[in-house]
């Protein structure tokens, strides 16, 4: 759609060309040449932070491909972590002068989720303790994007998993959509569609499309949204 300018799958294992497509704009590579732990206009960890710092030289007039570059770089060993990891190695944004764990507010909002962990268990267990916890017969992968949001283009990272309850009719499925990393405004955001077949039995039959079922927390330039 309009609202997305570009977006991209990763491989499996993830390889860096994955993010090829990807461009920053240029009031992203401004903000990025000011960044400082605490003080940042894009949302990353100290260690990202430190790494714009350090790895690109500001003074050069290629310093915007230089920046883009290493951007595409620190995402890519990112999600590589990520999907060794699991949870645990989700950013914590310090681009404010109080740091915010990404996994704490992962967690909250599947704690905010009680239909999921009634209905869907092993779906829950296995987004809350991913990679360590995993479910069977489901299929998952992590895309990158950047959309058209608010005041500022927002590039993140959502990890999909597609499952298909064993006990739920043959064409039922479930689609968690967990964000990872957002550049911008998100501090957090789990999507949930599903696609439910009515009981065989009960006449008419019918299918349901549930999209979507989502929790987000934002942070606007002017207040905060959950």
């Amino acid at each position: 759609s309009k609202e997305v300018l570009q977006i991209g799958r990763f491989h499996s294992p993830p390889r860096l060309e994955d993010l090829d497509a990807l461009t920053l704009d240029s009031g992203d590579i401004d903000s990025l040449r000011k960044c400082q732990i605490g003080d940042c206009g894009l949302k990353m960890s100290a260690g990202m932070i430190e790494r714009f710092r350090k790895e690109v030289n500001w003074s050069a007039p290629d310093h915007a491909a230089q920046a883009t570059a290493l951007f595409r770089r620190v995402l890519f060993d990112y999600v590589k972590d990520y999907l060794a990891q699991g949870n645990p190695a989700l950013v914590t944004y310090e681009d404010k002068k109080a740091p915010a764990p990404l996994r704490d507010q992962a967690g909250a909002l599947l704690q905010a989720s009680p239909y999921l962990r009634e209905y869907l268990p092993e779906l829950h267990r296995h987004l809350l303790e991913f990679p360590k916890s995993p479910l069977s017969g489901a299929e998952g992968f992590v895309y990158w994007s950047k959309e058209k949001f608010g005041y500022k283009p927002v590039v993140s990272m959502t990890h999909v998993t597609i499952h298909k309850p064993a006990r739920a009719p043959a064409t039922s499925v479930v689609i968690a959509s967990k964000q990872i990393y957002a550049s911008h405004y998100f501090l957090g955001s789990l999507g949930l569609s599903a696609c439910v077949e009515k009981e065989p039995s009960l006449q008419p039959t019918a299918v349901y499309l549930l999209y979507p079922v989502s929790y987000t927390h934002l942070t606007l330039p002017t207040k905060r949204i959950v």
